[in-house]
């Protein structure tokens, strides 16, 4: 079952998690210890320190760790009740027969006790412990009253169609999952034909790779939760690997090809796999950083959505709402991109996990890509668990998003003023100077740098100045705040 294989690939992601969190503790400890016995110098600790928790206490990334961690057991929890759903459904028996289909009354043989297979009996039993759901075996009546007989006989010999035929009742079914799917706006994670591809052929390579170099590896996986990306950190390493092998024959291949239009030894073999391998290393890089620049957007987008989002759950706490009810009411709303997002998350921790609201609170804010968008949750933690006002609190958290916002977007207009006096001074007014100084030349006739005048002011006219004028728009769309 594809369920069982993710909740191994879950355990094992777990499994690391743990042991990078044990091995920074153990370090942390060990230099602690080094110090007191006065191998280091204070600021000699003071740095070493730094480099190895990144500026940050222990704590937060304890706290990180741990909330990774059960993240993802809670995933496999919710695959385990998965499977448990698929087990106790396929138990429940087919549906009645069709009025089309002829009944045919089997030989009557002596039944025989059937053993439950023990690693059924194992599975359900694992998925009545984490879903909390009883299994309950089905209860066969040996004999049934003569009452059940006459009344089944008679709609046999009648010939009295069924209620439901088998088409009916197999409709009325899909159409109960979409009603259950709508309901719950849940998906399963499934997974794609890409990372089992990757998972199959490189996982050993990758779990080697991510062993060899924790560092690296751990800050991507810290990137693809900031990314909100519905993908495994191993998958994603192992797809990686699978990209840049494929990148690498695939070009390998094609200079190849065009090396046989000259049959050189060296342009034959030798550049096509230097190249190969510089292309593979660019998109080793690319597809390495793109979490990175995913996350970047989500930051920047939450960033532009968050004081609009504030001011809405302001408005809604005024009607004196419970905090969960107005993150809920908050997070149904389209308006606000990632924010939406994030706020989704945080009402199926409540709703899903069981979390109360200052844990899934944490746990939000601890995979957020927003400094700000973290220090407004983390206040909100602290104002509940305090017993602060809370409707105070974001009033107050509103009054200063609101503000901040447009203090950038002063800033900005004041920016693009500045741009439009060098476009005018850059695009415009040099431009018309050099063609009437060429102009002249050209009178007095000669050259520059071997080429006619009237060519260099053809060429600056129709290519230079157009392509100054394109890098000027793509400058200004990069430089502009997200909306």
């Amino acid at each position: 079952m594809k369920e069982i294989e993710l909740i191994f690939e879950l355990v094992d992601e777990v499994e690391k998690i743990a042991s990078y969190r044990n091995k920074l503790i153990l370090r942390t400890q060990e230099l602690d210890k080094e110090y007191q016995q006065g191998k280091h110098e204070y600021f000699q600790y003071k740095k070493k320190l730094d480099s190895l928790l990144k500026g940050k206490p222990l704590n937060d990334w304890i706290d990180y760790y741990d909330s990774q961690i059960i993240d993802l057991l809670e995933k496999a929890r919710l695959l385990n009740s998965g499977i448990f759903r698929k087990v106790y459904v396929e138990r429940k028996g087919k549906p009645a027969v069709a009025a089309h289909e002829e009944i045919v009354h089997p030989k009557i043989i002596p039944i025989k006790k059937r053993e439950e297979k023990p690693q059924v009996i194992e599975l359900i039993q694992k998925a009545q412990v984490i879903s909390g759901k009883p299994y309950l075996k089905k209860e066969v009546k040996q004999k049934p009253e003569a009452a059940e007989i006459t009344e089944l006989k008679a709609k046999v010999e009648s010939g009295a169609k069924p209620e439901f035929t088998a088409e009916e009742l197999e409709e009325r079914a899909k159409n109960m999952e979409r009603i259950e799917a709508a309901e719950t706006g849940l998906k399963m994670y499934k997974p794609s034909v890409l990372g089992m591809v990757a998972n199959r052929y490189f996982r050993r390579i990758g779990d080697y790779v991510t062993s060899k170099y924790p560092e690296s590896f751990g800050r991507l996986f810290k990137a693809l939760r900031l990314a909100n990306m519905k993908i495994l950190s191993n998958t994603y390493v192992d797809i990686i690997l699978l990209i840049t092998t494929l990148v690498f024959l695939f070009s390998f291949l094609v200079l190849f090809f065009v090396g046989l239009l000259t049959p050189d030894f060296f342009t034959l073999f030798f550049r096509p796999f230097f190249l190969s391998l510089l292309i593979s290393i660019i998109a080793f890089i690319v597809v390495y950083a793109y979490p990175y620049i995913k996350a970047d957007q989500r930051r920047k987008l939450i960033e532009a959505n968050l004081p609009f989002a504030i001011n809405h759950m302001a408005a809604v706490a005024t009607s004196g709402l419970p905090p969960y009810m107005m993150f809920k009411i908050v997070s149904q709303s389209k308006e606000y991109s990632e924010v939406g997002i994030e706020l989704r998350r945080l009402v199926e921790y409540v709703e899903v996990f069981g979390y109360d609201l200052t844990t899934a609170l944490q746990v939000v804010a601890n995979s957020t890509p927003s400094r700000d968008f973290k220090e407004f949750l983390d206040g909100g933690i602290a104002t509940l668990t305090s017993g602060g006002d809370f409707d105070y609190f974001l009033k107050e958290k509103s009054d200063q998003a609101m503000f901040a916002y447009k203090l950038r977007k002063e800033k900005y207009t004041e920016t693009i003023a500045t741009y439009s006096d060098l476009y005018m001074g850059i695009m415009i007014v040099a431009p018309v100077f050099f063609i009437a100084l060429l102009s002249l030349v050209s009178i007095l006739g000669g050259t520059i740098l071997g080429m006619d005048i009237q060519t260099i002011i053809v060429l600056g006219t129709y290519a230079l100045i157009p392509m100054l004028n394109i890098l000027f728009l793509l400058f200004l769309e990069v430089s502009q705040p997200v909306e």
